[in-house]
Order: structure tokens, then C-alpha cells, then sequence
């Protein structure tokens, strides 16, 4: 879809990437756990909406301050299953899911290949 600007949430890893296509995706990670900063985040995404020509547009990532000290203490109190897991989250970054401590997601982070030149025919 031209003009389009495709976007994702709850993967728990905010990024932003262009292809050598111009196709870009922003994903925004996730609000309370997000992988490699705990810190919860947002994305405003700026430009010209439903344009048929190229225009200037701006993606921000917006991290805000969250008491996950608060939210550990009560999930504690209320006996909350997984305990130690959810703390990894909150305090570390470290989603209980699918990383260890020290590992960073991959996923979307493929290794640059040289673009393919086709001989002339």
C-alpha cells in the first residue's frame, strides 16, 4: 500500500527499520517490559497523511519514567505466579519468554547482504 506505514506493538522490541526498498516499519516494543531497557515507550509518528507523493515524516521513540519498584512489591503482596520471571522483566529487561540474561533479541536484525546485480542479457 503506497504511503503506507506499517506499525507493531507488544513484541517487547522497539525498533525501526528501512529496507533498500524505502519500505519502513516501526515496531513500538511494549508498555512495562520491553527487552534490553525495562523503561515503557511510545512512538508519535509525524507526517502528511494519505499523500501520493513522497513526504518528510519523523518517528520518535518516547520513554517514560515508571515505578516498576511499586508494581514489584505488589505483585509480590498479591502472590502473583512466576514471580522471578516478571521481576527479570520489569527490573532487567529480560523477557522471561525467549532471552537470557545477556542475549538480545535478533529477530528483525538479519545481517546486511550485498544488494543482487543481475548480468545484462
Amino acid at each position: 500500500m503506497p504511503g503506507a506505514l506499517p506499525g507493531h506493538g507488544d513484541t517487547h522490541d522497539p525498533y525501526y527499520e528501512t529496507d533498500r526498498r524505502r519500505r519502513t516499519v516501526v515496531n513500538t516494543g511494549g508498555v512495562g517490559n520491553c527487552t534490553g531497557d525495562p523503561t515503557p515507550v511510545y512512538v508519535v509518528m509525524e507526517g502528511v497523511l494519505g499523500g501520493r507523493e513522497d513526504a518528510p515524516f519523523s518517528v520518535s521513540f518516547v520513554r517514560v519514567p515508571y515505578d516498576w519498584e511499586s508494581e514489584l512489591a505488589y505483585a509480590a503482596e498479591v502472590g502473583m505466579p512466576e514471580l522471578e520471571g516478571y521481576v527479570l522483566e520489569l527490573r532487567d529487561g529480560v523477557y522471561r519468554a525467549n532471552l537470557a540474561p545477556g542475549e538480545t533479541p535478533d529477530y528483525h536484525r538479519r545481517p546486511r547482504t550485498p544488494a543482487r546485480v543481475d548480468a545484462p542479457t
